[in-house]
């Protein structure tokens, strides 16, 4: 019986936690967007990329209700809708020029957390509404790392809002900031704040606070300098640093480093994303980053937040069936790009050579020439890495010293402190 009764208060006390950081996952309403000159239709339309903004960047988007009429307040809206915040706004479109002003209110006082306004010069509709879509997920950073401030209790997508007779699902011991320094081209600037959205959004599932610049900061630090500066401001214990750039392979190499300030050690996560495009890439540093904080919530003792669905991650088994998984993979792999090094140098060391010939000895006549020298040093070079990765999967998997490599259709990463 009374293993019964500890097993029943277990489970309440597990209940009861995974409300709490139900609770503690931020609510935002979105108000239809006003625009006296702009029609209805692009207004709706503007209203979904901003709604599908915060929903990017972490946050929780509620249905407006029907009343959202000039006359209604904003914490009125805000608490028939149940939401912690509201996001309203304008939109306003000369030629081929948008501009949008854009408030963040709490809901409960009624105050302006935040604003700001973005404009889109002579662009394309669809061009405009991702001006838009970024600026909500820039607009959700920059109030809620004003709410950190004031309250200081962290919540889903990197902000805080107080929670009576609940403690923040974070370890308010482990603040982490990110220090976005992606080398893009300017056709992909708004993945820079999408990259920071979802490295944010791993910070919270993980437990762990979350340290924000200030607005107007973009933290692209590249030097152990620059780190200990932003860690100092910010108050942070830890810094994420993301880097990388397009490689030449239509896709991205990336690059995340989780360094801690007081004691200058880090753990490192290299990867990256072939024929991808910018949202794979979004994904590909996520895989990357999720590891390394996990390991971080491991050390700090805190609590993930519950995340349900394809893209949680799974436990880490360090049984023996893991480390068989590991040890059969990286021989595959290694077999595999043992053999593309062959053919590959078979191929190169041909071309050029003649064929097609005919006679014999010196009266030899021939009209052909072996090709495939492209060919031959792709395969060597693919399987030379596949190799590398491979052996490096092999080799975690006999020794289990904690190195992780995931390999997916179009992209490789390999975590560990290195």
């Amino acid at each position: 019986m009374g293993k019964l009764r500890a097993a029943a208060l277990t489970a309440a006390v597990l209940i009861a936690g995974a409300g709490v950081a139900r609770a503690e996952r931020p609510r935002v309403v979105v108000v239809p967007i006003g625009g006296e000159q702009v029609e209805a239709a692009l207004r709706g339309r503007v209203t979904q990329a901003l709604s599908q903004g915060l929903k990017d960047s972490g946050v929780e988007v509620v249905p407006s209700p029907a009343d959202t009429s000039p006359t209604a307040t904003a914490t009125e809206i805000a608490g028939a809708a149940g939401a912690t915040f509201l996001l309203r706004g304008t939109v306003e479109a000369e030629g081929r020029s948008y501009t949008f002003r854009l408030e963040m209110v709490d809901g409960k006082s009624g105050s302006v957390v935040a604003s700001r306004e973005d404009r889109c010069e002579i662009c394309t509709e669809a061009e405009a509404l991702e001006t838009a879509n970024t600026s909500a997920s820039t607009l959700k950073s920059q109030a809620f790392s004003r709410t950190i401030a004031s309250n200081g209790a962290p919540v889903s997508g990197g902000g805080s809002v107080a929670v009576p007779g609940a403690g923040g699902a974070g370890n308010p011991r482990v603040r982490v900031v990110i220090a976005e320094a992606l080398d893009l081209p300017p056709t992909l600037d708004e993945f820079h704040g999408k990259v920071r959205a979802a490295i944010e959004t791993l910070v919270h599932d993980a437990g762990l606070g979350l340290a924000v610049p200030p607005p107007g900061s973009a933290a692209r630090c590249t030097t152990r300098d620059c780190l200990k500066e932003l860690a100092l401001t910010v108050g942070a214990t830890d810094v994420l640093a993301v880097s990388g750039s397009r490689n030449d392979v239509q896709g991205f190499a990336l690059a995340l480093e989780l360094w801690n300030a007081a004691r200058d050690e880090g753990a490192k996560s290299q990867g990256w994303c072939n024929f991808c495009t910018g949202p794979q890439m979004v994904t590909a540093a996520q895989d990357l980053g999720r590891p390394l904080l996990a390991q971080l919530a491991a050390k700090a003792g805190a609590t993930p937040v519950v995340v349900t669905g394809a893209g949680a991650p799974a436990a880490n088994d360090e049984g023996a069936g893991g480390s068989k998984g590991r040890v059969l993979l990286g021989t595959g792999l290694f077999a595999a790009g043992a053999a593309a090094i062959v053919v590959g140098g078979i191929t190169w060391h041909r071309a050029g050579g003649v064929t097609d010939c005919m006679g014999s000895g010196a009266s030899q006549i021939c009209t052909g020439e072996y090709g495939g020298k492209t060919e031959g040093i792709s395969l060597v070079v693919g399987g030379a890495v596949a190799a590398v990765v491979g052996g490096w999967l092999f080799a975690t998997g006999v020794t289990s010293h904690g190195a992780q490599v995931a390999v997916g259709p179009n992209s490789v990463a390999i975590m560990g402190s290195f």
